[in-house]
C-alpha cells in the first residue's frame, strides 16, 4: 500500500505541475512545439540555442555554456551530424563589431561546438559563426559574394540560411557560415598552435605528465611561440622530443586589414595600413617571426607605392603576391562594390613566402547598400586612406590583368542577376517575416537611401547588380583600361613598337581573344620586338622600359634624343591569347615623371589592316571570319547544350538584346556572338534543382506583421498539454501496477 501512495503522489503532483507548468525542463530544451515543423518557418532548418542560464548572450569575449538542435529540411536531409541527432553542449559568445555595438537589437554569434561536426556538408570544425545581416535587408549580400568566390576558384565560407530561437523565443532568419581560422577545412596553412600541441604531447608523453600539467604546457606554448626559432621552453630541449628540421617560418600567417586593432599581435605599416594577426594570435611572443611578417608586408607596400613599382631592394610587387589570387580577392570586392574594402575585414595569409590574398569576409555593407549607393565607381580610391590598392590601380600591369581575368569570369558574373532570383526564391518569405520583426537598421546610420521594405530592397539590389555589371563590362574591355584614376598616361609620350625587322606590330583593337588591346604579336616570329619612345616634354631626361612588372633598364632619352630598346622575345607572355603590358616610365630630374603603355597579346590568329572580325562563340569553340563593312550575316544554328541550361538565342557580346538563329544581322564594326544561357542556379549548392519548388512558402507573413511566432501563451499552453499527457501516461501506468498487486494478493490469498 506504501508503494500505491507513492506512485498515486506522483500522478498527482506531476497532473498540478504541468497545469499551472512549474516542472523544468529535465531531458530537453524548451523547443517551441509549432517551430519543430520547417514548413512553420518557411521551409528553412532550424536551429535551437538555449543558454545554461536562459539568460541572452552580453559578451563578445566571454563564452557562455548552452546546447544546441539541428532540424534540417529537405534540402539538407542527408547532413545530419551529431547535432541533428542529439541536444549538443556548446559555447557562444557575440562577435562583430559595428553589429555588435550601438543600438542594435539583433546580433551574430560566435559557436564553439562541444564535439567537431560538418554542419550542412561544409565540413567537420568546431566553430561556426551565425550571422545576423541586421544592415541587409535582403539578407544576400555576404552569402552572393561567399559564393561567387568559390565560383571563381577562391575559397570562402560556405554558408546557408537558418531559422534560428534562441531560449524558446523566435530571433530571426540568420546566415549560419564557416569562421574564417586556419584548419584543413578551412585556411589551409601551416598551423602553429596545431604544432605547439603537438609538441607539447610529444614533452608530456615521454615526461608522464598529469594530463593538468600537459594542459598547462600546451597552453603555455601557444602563448609563448619563442621556442620554434630558439627550440627552448622552460628548460626543455624540443629537439629531443620533436623535429623541429621541417618547421618553415616563411608559413603560417593568417593576418586581417582592419581598423579596429583588437588583437594581441598587431602593427601599423609605415603608411598606416592596420595589420592584426590571427593566427598565431600569439605571434608578437616570436620577435624573429613577426620581425618576418612586418617586414614582408612592409616590402610589399613599399614596392606597390613606388612610382616605379619596385621597392628600394629593386623588386617588384608582383614577385611578394600570389597575383592570381590578389586579382580574384580584387574582383570579388568590385563586383560586389564592398564599400569596406581597404578599411576592415580584408583578409590575407603568408605561406612559403607568399602573400596571398583572401578570403572574402563582410559584405552587408557593400552592393548598392549603406556605404556603396552608386554601381559606376571602384572601390578604395579615395585620396584619404593609406591602402595599397590605390597604388596598384597606378600600375598599368595590375589594371591589364584584371582586364584579362575579366574575359575569363565575366558569364558567371552576367549570371548574378539570375543567382540572385533562385537564392530569393529560397528565402523570401523569412525575409519578410524578419525585417517586420525587427526595427528598419537604417535608422541608426545617416545615408541618403531611404528603405522600400523587403521586396522593394529586393528589386533594388537585383537592378543594381545588373547595371553592376554593366559597368564592370564597359570598364574592363577598354583598350586602355582605367582603374580609379589609374596610370598618369601623358599624352606627349609616343610609345610605339616594332619588330626588329622594321615592321609595326598589327594594330588590332578587336580579337576573339578578348577585349581591345594596343597590338598583338605572332609569338612564331622570331623577331625580337623594339620599343621606341619620343616625348614633346622638355624636362624628360631618360626613360625606364618595363615588361610585365620586369624592369628591363634606363637609358638617356629627351625631346631630341628618342627612347629606344629591344624587348626579348622570352620576356614576353606567349600563350594564346595572353596579355603583356608594355610600360614606360619618363624621368626627369626628380625622378620618375610620367607613363606611356600599351598592351600587347599574344596570338597566331592577328587579323589584317581591313579586316572586320565577326565571332560566334558557342562556349565550346571559337568560329570566327573576316568580311566586308555591311554585309549581312545570318546567324547560325545553336548546335550546344550545357546541362542544366537553356539557351535563349545569340547577343552580342556585353549587350542585352537576344537574337534568334536565322536573323540577318548587318556588320557595321567588329562583332562576337555569344550565346545567351539561362539557368536559375549557376553555382554549385545544395538545393539544385528543387529550389523554386520547395520555396513555395506555406506560411506568408505581411511586411507589417511583427509577431514572434510562437506566443509566450501558447508555449504555456503546449507545456500544460504536455505534462497533462505526461500525468495521463503515467496515471493508466499506476492504476495497471495498483490491480496487478491486488490480483497478485488475491491470489496469494
Amino acid at each position: 500500500m506504501k508503494v500505491i501512495r507513492i506512485i498515486c503522489f506522483i500522478i498527482l503532483f506531476s497532473i498540478i505541475a504541468g497545469a499551472f507548468g512549474i516542472l523544468p525542463s529535465v531531458f530537453a530544451m524548451n523547443v517551441p512545439g509549432s517551430a519543430l515543423d520547417c514548413d512553420e518557418n518557411d521551409g528553412l532548418p532550424v536551429i535551437f540555442i538555449e543558454t545554461r542560464d536562459k539568460k541572452a548572450i552580453t559578451s563578445k569575449t566571454e563564452y557562455k555554456s548552452a546546447k544546441m538542435k539541428i532540424l534540417l529540411n529537405d534540402c539538407f536531409s542527408d547532413c545530419r551530424n551529431y547535432y541533428t541527432d542529439n541536444v549538443g553542449n556548446i559555447q557562444i559568445r557575440g562577435r562583430g563589431n559595428s553589429t555588435w555595438s550601438g543600438n542594435n537589437v539583433k546580433h551574430s554569434y560566435r559557436i564553439k561546438l562541444e564535439k567537431k561536426s560538418d554542419l550542412f556538408g561544409f565540413g567537420a570544425s568546431k566553430h561556426w559563426i551565425l550571422l545576423a545581416n541586421y544592415y541587409d535587408p535582403t539578407y544576400l549580400r555576404n552569402k552572393m559574394a561567399y559564393d561567387l568566390s568559390n565560383a571563381i576558384g577562391m575559397w570562402s565560407p560556405e554558408s546557408t540560411w537558418v531559422v534560428l530561437y534562441f531560449n524558446g523565443k523566435y530571433a530571426g532568419l540568420y546566415q549560419l557560415c564557416e569562421s574564417i581560422r586556419v584548419s584543413d577545412e578551412r585556411v589551409d596553412i601551416t598551423d602553429w598552435e596545431n604544432i605547439a600541441e603537438d609538441v607539447a604531447k610529444a614533452i608530456a608523453r615521454k615526461k608522464e605528465l598529469s594530463s593538468a600539467a600537459a594542459q598547462k604546457l600546451t597552453d603555455g606554448m601557444i602563448k609563448d611561440l619563442g621556442w620554434i626559432t630558439s627550440g627552448k621552453y622552460e628548460g626543455y630541449d624540443i629537439d629531443e622530443y620533436y623535429d623541429r628540421s621541417s618547421f618553415d617560418t616563411t608559413s603560417g600567417y593568417l593576418i586581417e586589414y582592419d581598423a579596429f586593432m583588437d588583437h594581441v599581435s598587431q602593427w601599423y605599416t609605415e603608411k598606416g595600413s592596420p595589420c592584426m594577426v590571427k593566427a598565431p594570435e600569439y605571434l608578437k611572443t616570436n620577435s624573429r617571426m613577426f620581425n618576418y611578417v612586418k617586414n614582408l608586408v612592409q616590402d610589399f607596400e613599399d614596392a606597390v607605392l613606388s612610382p616605379t613599382f619596385h621597392n628600394a631592394k629593386g623588386k617588384h610587387w608582383s614577385e611578394y603576391v600570389d597575383v592570381h589570387d590578389l586579382v580574384d580577392y580584387w574582383m570579388v570586392q568590385n563586383i560586389m562594390a564592398n564599400g569596406e574594402f581597404g578599411i576592415r575585414s580584408n583578409y590575407f595569409y603568408i605561406e612559403n613566402g607568399k602573400i596571398h590574398f583572401g578570403p572574402n569576409w563582410d559584405f552587408d555593407c557593400g552592393a548598392g547598400n549603406f556605404r556603396s549607393l552608386g554601381y559606376t565607381h571602384w572601390t578604395s580610391t579615395s585620396g584619404d586612406r593609406n591602402y595599397f590598392y590605390r597604388g596598384l590601380y597606378n600600375d598599368p600591369l595590375f589594371a591589364a590583368l584584371c582586364e584579362e581575368r575579366w574575359q575569363e569570369i565575366r558569364d558567371i558574373a552576367f549570371q548574378l542577376p539570375d543567382y540572385m532570383e533562385a537564392l530569393d526564391t529560397y528565402i523570401k518569405w523569412a525575409v519578410i517575416r524578419d525585417v517586420a520583426f525587427y526595427p528598419d537598421p537604417r535608422m541608426w546610420w545617416s545615408t541618403p537611401r531611404i528603405y522600400t521594405g523587403a521586396r522593394g530592397e529586393y528589386n533594388d539590389f537585383h537592378q543594381w547588380m545588373g547595371n553592376r555589371v554593366r559597368w564592370l563590362d564597359e570598364q574592363l574591355t577598354a583598350e586602355y583600361p582605367v582603374i580609379g584614376k589609374g596610370a598618369d598616361r601623358s599624352p606627349k609620350l609616343f610609345l610605339e613598337l616594332y619588330y626588329e625587322s622594321g615592321n609595326e606590330l598589327p594594330y588590332d583593337l578587336y580579337h576573339p581573344d578578348g577585349p581591345a588591346v594596343s597590338n598583338v604579336f605572332n609569338p612564331g616570329n622570331p623577331d625580337d620586338i623594339r620599343a621606341e619612345c619620343t616625348t614633346t616634354h622638355g624636362s624628360v631626361v631618360s626613360m625606364t622600359l618595363l615588361v610585365n612588372g620586369v624592369d628591363f633598364g634606363t637609358v638617356s632619352a629627351s625631346k631630341t634624343e628618342p627612347f629606344s630598346m629591344l624587348i626579348p622575345s622570352s620576356a614576353l607572355r606567349t600563350g594564346e591569347g595572353d596579355f603583356n603590358v608594355i610600360s614606360i616610365i619618363a624621368n626627369n630630374s626628380s625622378g620618375p615623371y610620367r607613363y606611356a603603355y600599351k598592351i600587347i597579346r599574344s596570338t597566331e590568329r592577328a587579323l589584317g589592316p581591313d579586316d572586320v572580325p565577326v565571332v560566334f562563340d558557342d562556349g565550346l569553340h571559337e568560329n570566327y571570319m573576316s568580311v566586308e563593312e555591311l554585309t549581312d550575316v545570318v546567324l547560325p544554328e545553336i548546335n550546344v547544350e550545357r546541362e542544366g541550361f537553356t539557351a535563349l538565342g545569340w547577343t552580342v557580346a556585353g549587350k542585352d538584346l537576344i537574337y534568334q538563329p536565322g536573323t540577318v544581322y548587318t556588320i557595321m564594326k567588329p562583332v562576337e556572338f555569344r550565346i545567351k544561357w539561362r539557368r536559375s542556379n549557376i553555382f554549385k549548392i545544395m538545393y539544385e534543382d528543387e529550389l523554386k519548388e520547395k520555396a513555395a512558402a506555406p506560411v506568408k507573413v505581411d511586411e507589417e506583421q511583427t509577431q514572434i511566432p510562437v506566443s509566450a501563451e501558447s508555449e504555456k499552453n503546449g507545456s500544460v498539454i504536455t505534462w497533462v499527457v505526461i500525468g495521463s501516461v503515467l496515471l493508466v501506468s499506476a492504476a495497471g501496477c495498483a490491480a496487478a498487486v491486488l490480483i497478485f494478493k488475491r491470489r496469494k490469498n
